[in-house]
């Protein structure tokens, strides 16, 4: 009875020294796994913004637009806009 006592004593010293040892592997390795879902979350972010504008790019629909935002060229149909200020409007009158 003493020899089984005295074994499951020794089994159980064998194992707390075992969770001691593996602890702090354990807490870098959740402290890493932290990190890298962060970085996981910022490269999902800028996947996103690039397919946007991918999609963006290569709209069928969208070509005329992106050609005017590119580009000095305004589609024929469009009329200019120029905006005045009243005031310099009446100075160059008078």
């Amino acid at each position: 009875m003493a020899a089984q006592i005295s074994v499951n004593c020794l089994l159980g010293g064998v194992a707390i020294a075992s969770i001691a040892q593996l602890l702090p592997a354990q807490l870098s390795q959740q402290q890493q796994l932290s990190v890298l879902k962060g970085e996981v979350t910022e490269a999902e972010q800028r996947v996103a913004k690039l397919r946007q504008e991918f999609n963006r790019h290569f709209d069928a629909y969208g070509s005329h637009r992106l050609m005017q935002e590119y580009t000095i060229k305004v589609d024929p149909k469009q009329q200019r806009i120029i905006w005045v200020d009243p005031a310099q409007a009446q100075n160059s009158e008078n």
